[in-house]
């Protein structure tokens, strides 16, 4: 598997992207690894360093689509495989929000904890579930009914991926050791 390197992938994101993308791409890597870290201490299989990799580059192609049709995360996901990070740019596709709705997405722990690590951070900022979702209920849901729809159909969903992790991980919710 070719992965860049952590100040590779810093880079890369910097050079795409304002600070304030990179800095809440660096605390999702932070809640990514903490949580990875303690799935590996119960005895799940993972790799850490492409969850580290992938939590940094998950929005790298948020910038250039803000004024765009294009979702970041298939465009962050087709720049990562033209550059042969094949792995990394299917786990950078899945953490769209809508994705945990897709039966055929989420199924490494990878991707599982890439995908909750960005719900769990606003801004450079670890926020409890309920609170990143009401903000994407405020910021988003405003656009149209079927944006605020598709936001209420993953919430359930990601409570029940919070929990698996947390049971399997044993660590605490709050996540309170990186705050």
């Amino acid at each position: 598997m070719r992965l860049p390197s952590r100040e590779d992938s810093i880079k890369m994101v910097r050079e795409k992207n304002p600070d304030s993308i990179l800095e809440h791409s660096l605390m999702v890597a932070k809640v990514a690894v903490y949580i990875a870290n303690g799935l590996k201490k119960n005895g799940v299989d993972i790799n850490i360093d492409l969850v580290e990799r992938a939590s940094i580059l998950h929005d790298i192609a948020k910038f250039e689509s803000l004024n765009s049709d294009t979702k970041h995360g298939i465009k962050g996901a087709q720049m990562l495989e033209d550059l042969g990070y094949k792995e990394i740019a299917k786990i950078v596709k899945e953490h769209a929000l809508s994705e945990i709705l897709n039966p055929e997405s989420l199924r490494s722990w990878e991707s599982k904890i890439v995908y909750y690590a960005d719900k769990r951070v606003k801004g450079n900022k670890i926020v409890s579930l309920d609170e990143r979702f009401d903000y994407l209920r405020n910021r988003y849901g405003s656009k149209s009914k079927d944006i605020l729809d598709e936001i209420e159909r993953c919430y359930l969903p990601c409570k029940r991926l919070e929990q698996e992790i947390f049971s399997k991980a044993k660590l605490d919710v709050n996540l309170s050791d990186l705050k």
